[in-house]
């Protein structure tokens, strides 16, 4: 679905796994989750971007990753984007500002930890690390 919205503001959309990563849980959450982080990188990414999602093995855990090219996260903002109801200055159109909130909880049940940074070449990336499932 997220590529299909990208595709229509002509963005590029590239994945990367490094192989097939499993961790236990609701796989219905944890989808929620990768398209809360989906969505939001195609909204905040202008016509054109690059939007790049990375899944692999770090150690105990997995780190999946979402980066964008887009303007970036507000300093001031990065530390309350996964604040319940909480829109950055830049937001503009639809939300209500649930969707990073619900996925840093789903996350956190699920053992994990998410966060936010931005680039130094510009845009941002999300993290979410969960652990892996015992084979």
């Amino acid at each position: 679905m997220a590529q299909i919205l990208a595709e229509a503001r002509h963005q590029e959309f590239a994945i990367a796994a490094d192989r097939e990563i499993v961790v236990r849980g609701s796989a219905g959450d944890l989808r929620r989750v990768v398209l809360n982080l989906l969505d939001n990188a195609v909204k905040f990414t202008p016509e054109r971007g690059r939007i790049e999602v990375g899944v692999s093995a770090q150690g105990p855990t997995a780190l999946l990753s979402v980066r964008d090219n887009g303007p970036g996260i507000d300093p001031g903002d990065l530390e309350h984007i996964f604040d319940p109801f909480y829109r950055s200055r830049g937001a503009n159109g639809a939300g209500s500002g649930l969707g990073l909130a619900l996925s840093r909880e789903i996350v956190r049940l699920h053992g994990g930890v998410i966060q936010a940074a931005n680039r130094t070449a510009g845009g941002c990336e999300i993290q979410v690390r969960l652990p892996l499932a015992s084979r």
